[in-house]
């Protein structure tokens, strides 16, 4: 995938990532934005992945597999615990 620099402004400080972004990318834009990735709670979700972006905050969601965002469904809490071991989690910065 790529993924040019982005056209900011002012006002935008921070980027939320849904769907397949690697490690590289996000790390790229770390170093310059707060980054938000999500982690989509899947038969495939693994916990320990979410340790692979470590300079970004995880956003545990729920995961449709039809729908993309904003269903209205509640993730797996399960997972979302597991994640807490391997995830940054920012509860001090609103985005």
């Amino acid at each position: 995938m790529q993924f040019g620099k982005p056209q900011t402004s002012p006002d935008c400080d921070a980027f939320k990532l849904h769907g397949k972004f690697s490690p590289d990318i996000t790390r790229e834009l770390a170093s310059e934005f707060h980054v938000i990735r999500a982690f989509a709670t899947h038969t495939h979700f693994r916990p320990e992945d979410v340790a692979l972006f470590p300079n970004c905050d995880a956003l545990i969601d729920a995961h449709h597999p039809d729908l993309r965002g904003g269903t209205g469904q509640t993730c797996n809490w399960q997972d979302a615990r597991a994640a807490l071991a391997f995830a940054r989690f920012s509860s001090s910065r609103a985005v």
